[in-house]
């Protein structure tokens, strides 16, 4: 505490680096408390679960050959067939699948005429869906084969049973999400019962508000219009080979095309490709901002061991021993430091205000704060260590050659 006032008096001297330095410390601790805070919510949104067992789940997209009126009963051998394959755990009709980036979404209706209660992601299934898509059924009851409605037309239209994502019955009764079974919810002007409530299921956009907001209808639906869209799930381990097999399968069909096929691995990757891209480029701006302001309070101190040699000397010569320089050199720079970060503070708060209003993210907790602030500390003692101690080798000898 000796130290403290001197170092003040000797800052009021030189006035320009210690500001520029505090200033520079100011401006790392804004970026990276905020860069930090961005990396971690992007990282959460990249870690989010869909639902499915995505490790061995894969899709197919393939042609109908059929006429219009017929394409229901192709759709059904062609699930057939895949289901026959060994190591097929269970294999579906679905028009959409999560983060694929396309599907349908609509609102739901607690009344026909009423107001919306929420919105969010449609996907048509049937009772092997369950299995398929390796869902968790948490209330009420899936599908059973007598509640499958067959269509070649669009079965948002269709009243049929529905079972609803937790996130969305919690939207609709945020008081008891569970008061949802046994409801009608209206869509497209029809009736859906709804049946039972599935844990975790994410629609087709993972940038959505409503991702986690899904339902699924009782419908097989295939369209002569569109290509017919398979989930399949495999025994683990097992996935290349049933990849292959259902290829070959499909393929001895004339006139079958495989139009696309992908993992669920593939698809969260394709999904989260540009956050991905962003974490890294946000990671290297702050490591960056950190190498630059562990040199510049390096170089600072350096400057100061050098230009203040004679001084160091005369301290030694009056009794100062070594851990005394460097004390005095750590505190001046845990001084500078701690401006710099109370104006970071300030910076990182009006920084992150706009953050809020911009982006739509939540405002950066006090922990991202409390660690910065440590980090800026740490980061400067760790910087300059090497000059300070190079300071308390200074031989008090210096002090006599001085005068």
């Amino acid at each position: 505490m000796k130290d403290f006032f001197p170092i003040l008096k000797s800052l009021k001297k030189q006035k320009i680096a210690p500001i520029l330095l505090a200033l520079q410390v100011a401006i790392t601790f804004m970026v990276l408390v905020n860069t930090a805070y961005m990396i971690g919510e992007r990282n959460k949104k990249m870690q989010r679960p869909t639902g499915l067992d995505e490790a061995n789940t894969f899709y197919i997209v393939s042609n109908f050959l059929s006429e219009p009126h017929q394409v229901i009963s192709e759709q059904n051998d062609i699930l057939r067939q895949i289901r026959g394959i060994e190591g097929v755990v269970g294999a579906s009709a679905l028009p959409s699948l999560p983060l694929v980036g396309w599907g349908r979404y609509t609102d739901f209706y607690l009344e026909p005429t009423g107001n919306s209660v929420g919105f969010g992601g449609y996907l048509s299934s049937d009772e092997h869906a369950l299995k398929t898509l390796d869902l968790e059924l948490i209330a009420g009851e899936w599908f059973v084969p007598s509640d499958i409605l067959e269509t070649n037309k669009e079965g948002t239209f269709l009243p049929s049973q529905v079972v609803v994502t937790q996130a969305l019955a919690r939207k609709i009764y945020p008081d008891n999400w569970r008061d949802i079974v046994g409801t009608t919810l209206y869509f497209n002007d029809a009736p859906h019962r709804v049946k039972g409530v599935i844990k975790t299921l994410q629609n087709a956009w993972q940038f959505w508000s409503a991702v986690d907001a899904t339902v699924l209808a009782s419908v097989n639906e295939a369209q002569p219009t569109s290509p017919s869209h398979i989930a399949i799930r495999t025994q683990p381990g097992k996935l290349e080979e049933v990849m292959n097999n259902t290829v070959d399968t499909l393929l001895k069909t004339p006139g079958r095309k495989i139009e696309k096929m992908s993992t669920m691995n593939e698809v969260r990757q394709k999904a989260y490709k540009e956050d991905l891209a962003t974490s890294k480029i946000l990671t290297a701006i702050g490591v960056g901002l950190a190498i630059i302001t562990g040199l510049g309070i390096f170089g600072q101190a350096r400057y100061n061991v050098s230009r203040r040699t004679q001084q160091i000397g005369t301290r030694r010569a009056l009794g100062a021993n070594k851990w005394d320089v460097i004390r005095y050199f750590m505190v001046e720079n845990a001084v500078v430091s701690s401006i710099g970060v109370v104006i970071g503070l300030l910076g990182a708060i009006i920084l992150n205000n706009q953050f809020v209003e911009l982006m739509s993210i939540n405002p950066v907790p006090l922990s991202y704060l409390m660690i910065g602030t440590v980090l800026i500390f740490v980061l400067g003692q760790l910087a300059v260590i090497y000059p300070a101690t190079r300071a308390s080798r200074v031989s008090p000898a210096i002090a006599t050659r001085g005068a």
